[in-house]
């Protein structure tokens, strides 16, 4: 991950446990500082909104193609270049994992699950505690 902060790329060859990259890749991603998140500044309820707009249906994968390219290309451009290279490789570790379904139970939207969280600023919100809560 150090090549990837340094503005680098990484090439993870097809004999590599695509587990195990994903997994450092999780790893590397939440240690980074909330300001630092791959998609920080990015509003995740409305992002979801518009990727929720395409089409599912396999029928229609160029239209969701193209849907794809019309939300995530101004989310691109809007990046770091180390931003852009951490997101493109973790995108095309999800497509070689999600491609492996069939074996390893993990779907593109399992997937999507693990890692999303990892991406986005969190936002806690602070509720006092209940009267039961104070002891």
């Amino acid at each position: 991950m150090a090549e990837l902060e340094r503005g680098g790329t990484i090439t993870v060859s097809p004999s590599e446990d695509v587990h195990v990259v994903a997994n450092v890749m999780k790893i590397w991603l939440r240690e980074l500082p909330q300001q630092d998140r791959l998609l920080a500044g990015v509003k995740f309820a409305r992002f979801v909104d518009e990727v929720g707009k395409l089409p599912h249906s396999s029928v229609d994968a160029e239209s969701r193609r193209v849907g794809l390219d019309r939300v995530l290309g101004p989310l691109m451009a809007s990046r770091t270049p180390k931003q852009r290279a951490a997101l493109e490789f973790l995108l095309a570790i999800g497509v070689v994992v999600a491609g492996q379904a069939a074996q390893n139970k993990m779907t593109q939207a399992n997937f999507a699950v693990c890692v999303a969280p990892n991406l986005f600023v969190v936002c806690l919100l602070y509720t006092s505690p209940s009267p039961r809560d104070r002891g």
